[in-house]
């Protein structure tokens, strides 16, 4: 769940609703799942208050090893941006996902 909505959860002041940024972001930490092979977040990503604190503080989920630095901070950590009109569009997205293929062709998604 994005940023906005969990502090939203947590706070009934806040104000948000779920958005094609949220979907960002949500798409983000899939993406992670998938690298990581796991459906597992680490410990101090599973609670509200520590998701939120954490991304506050400037900690983000951790690059996973199969992938490039380069790749994880130029495509994947954009759309954990706390401002959600600042995340990129899928559209946007796609365009960087479709660049660093052919750009770098270490990555290798289909042995993911």
């Amino acid at each position: 769940m994005a940023y906005e909505l969990l502090k939203k959860s947590i706070n009934a002041n806040y104000s948000a609703t779920a958005s094609k940024a949220s979907d960002v972001w949500s798409f983000a930490v899939t993406v992670w799942q998938i690298f990581q092979k796991s459906d597992k977040l680490p410990s101090d990503f599973i609670k509200v208050g520590d998701i939120i604190a954490n991304h506050e503080n400037g900690k983000k989920l951790p690059t996973p090893t199969i992938v490039s630095e380069r790749f994880w901070r130029q495509v994947i950590i954009r759309c954990f941006d706390l401002d959600p009109h600042t995340r990129p569009t899928m559209d946007n997205l796609y365009n960087s996902l479709i660049r660093f293929k052919e750009d770098i062709p270490y990555i290798n998604v289909s042995n993911v």
